[in-house]
C-alpha cells in the first residue's frame, strides 16, 4: 500500500460528540495534504464545514469550527477523507485489525460506486507518519452534496463489521441482516442503517438531485441555522423522512428536506 506525507492538525478542540460503538475518527483532508480540521466522529461536522467553505463564514457548533481562509481549504474536486480509529471496549469488529476494517471499507465503497456509476473508484493509502491513519480518495460525486459525504463516511465505519460479500445482491443481503441485528449498547450505527439501507443505491443514483450547490446556484439549507442544517442534511434524516407516513413537524423548516426525500420514493 502506498504512503502519504500528511501535515496533521495540531490545535485542540473539544466536541461535544455522541458516542458510537465504532471508533472512527474522521477529518478531510486539503489539496496539499493538510488536515483541514479537527478530528471528528460525528459525521454530521463535515457538513458543517463543507457549508462554511462555501459561505466562506465560520460557524461554531457543539465545540467545532472551520475557518475558511485560515484552516486548509477543502477538496472539492476529488473526496479526501481522513481516517483513524481509536478503538472502544465492546466493538462488534474489535477481532479485526484496523486495516481489516479500512481494506473492508473500501471494498464496500467500490461495490456502492461500480453500483452507481461512480468513477474514478475509491483508493486508500496509509499516511507516512502514522501506519494506523489512512487517506480514503474518491471521486467528486461524494464531495457535492453532504448527504453524499455522510453515505461515504457511514459506509467506511461500517467497515468494522464484519460484512463478508461477493457482489451487489450479496451485500444488501448483508445490510438488510446486519439491520435487523439485536442493537448493543451505544450501537447508534444499527439504528441508522435500520433507516437508510432500503435507500443506498436510490441515494447514490440520485445523487445530482441531492446537490449541495443548486442548478439556480443556491445553497442547501441557506437560510436555516447551522443548528438546523447539522441535524437534517445528512443520510439518515433524508431516510427517515423519505419512510414518514406523515410529514414531520417545523415542516417550514425542513421543507426543503422533505422535497429532496421525495426523490427516493418517485
Amino acid at each position: 500500500m502506498e504512503k502519504i506525507d500528511v501535515s496533521f492538525w495540531k490545535k485542540k478542540q473539544h466536541l461535544c460528540e455522541i458516542c458510537q460503538l465504532i471508533g472512527m475518527q474522521y477529518a478531510f483532508l486539503s489539496p496539499n495534504n493538510e488536515q483541514c480540521h479537527a478530528w471528528i466522529k460525528c459525521r454530521d461536522f463535515l457538513h458543517d464545514a463543507l457549508r462554511c467553505h462555501f459561505t466562506g463564514k465560520s460557524e461554531i457548533i457543539f465545540g467545532f469550527s472551520y475557518t475558511p481562509g485560515k484552516d486548509p481549504e477543502l477538496s472539492l474536486k476529488k473526496m479526501r477523507m481522513l481516517v483513524k480509529r481509536q478503538p472502544n471496549s465492546g466493538e462488534d469488529g474489535a477481532s479485526k485489525s484496523t486495516k481489516e476494517m479500512m481494506d473492508s471499507a473500501l471494498s464496500i465503497i467500490q461495490c456502492i460506486e461500480d453500483c452507481g456509476g461512480i468513477k474514478p473508484t475509491s483508493t486508500i493509502q496509509r499516511t507516512s507518519k502514522d501506519k494506523d491513519v489512512y487517506v480514503f480518495e474518491g471521486s467528486s460525486d461524494w464531495m457535492e452534496s453532504t448527504f453524499m459525504i455522510s453515505m461515504y463516511t457511514f459506509l467506511i465505519r461500517l467497515g468494522g463489521r464484519k460484512i463478508v460479500f461477493e457482489n451487489k445482491r450479496d451485500l444488501d443481503s448483508q445490510l438488510k441482516k446486519l439491520s435487523k441485528s439485536r442493537q448493543a449498547n451505544n450501537d447508534n450505527d444499527i439504528s441508522y442503517l435500520k433507516t437508510v439501507q432500503p435507500y443506498i443505491h436510490k441515494i447514490v443514483e440520485k445523487r445530482g438531485d441531492l446537490r449541495y450547490v443548486k442548478k439556480d446556484g443556491k445553497h442547501l439549507f441557506e437560510n436555516q441555522t447551522v443548528n438546523l442544517f447539522h441535524n437534517y442534511t445528512g443520510i439518515v434524516a433524508l431516510a427517515d423522512q423519505a419512510s414518514a407516513k406523515k410529514s414531520g413537524s417545523n415542516n417550514d423548516k425542513i421543507e426543503e428536506l422533505i422535497t429532496l426525500s421525495k426523490c427516493l420514493i418517485a
